[in-house]
């Protein structure tokens, strides 16, 4: 059975979320510390996670969105009233569409020019940067670091 490798990105820490949601509601604000403390959760998150075979090849399929930091953009811009269920679906679908459009325009470059189908770093950039405009979401100067394991982060 070949490798496949799990590639998490969008990293940031766990944290973020209590401070932004303490923030948007800052008159219950010892209510969110009291929850942040308790649960103790000082890991890391990630925005999205996607496989990529022992070639380097990303398995377009297996992409996972996490809907935390497409909310959490949501209550930094004030349009926490526009998050539902059905809102993130087609959201989702048109985000899924930005990335199948990334990697399709990659590939095609890369046969035009014989080189291998691996993932590159203008795919890697293009993707954060698509993400970044989906979520509308900043999670501030300390996001965590480049490289992690996979036990560090829960998505």
């Amino acid at each position: 059975m070949p490798y496949r490798f799990k590639l998490y990105l969008g990293l940031f820490k766990r944290s973020r979320i209590f401070e932004i949601v303490r923030d948007a509601y800052p008159d219950q604000a010892d209510s969110w510390v009291e929850r942040q403390e308790r649960s103790n959760d000082r890991g890391l998150t990630c925005s999205l996670s996607v496989e990529v075979d022992e070639q380097g090849r990303v398995n377009p399929d297996s992409f996972a969105i996490s809907t935390a930091p497409w909310v959490l953009g949501a209550l930094q811009q004030g349009r926490l009233d526009q998050v539902t269920r059905d809102a993130f679906k087609a959201a989702n679908k048109v985000f899924r569409q930005r990335l199948t459009k990334i990697l399709t325009v990659a590939d095609n470059l890369k046969q035009e020019h014989g080189l291998p189908p691996v993932l590159t770093t203008f795919e890697l950039i293009e993707i954060l940067k698509a993400m970044a405009v989906w979520t509308s979401f900043t999670p501030g100067d300390d996001n965590g670091p480049t490289f992690c394991r996979p036990t560090d982060v829960r998505c």
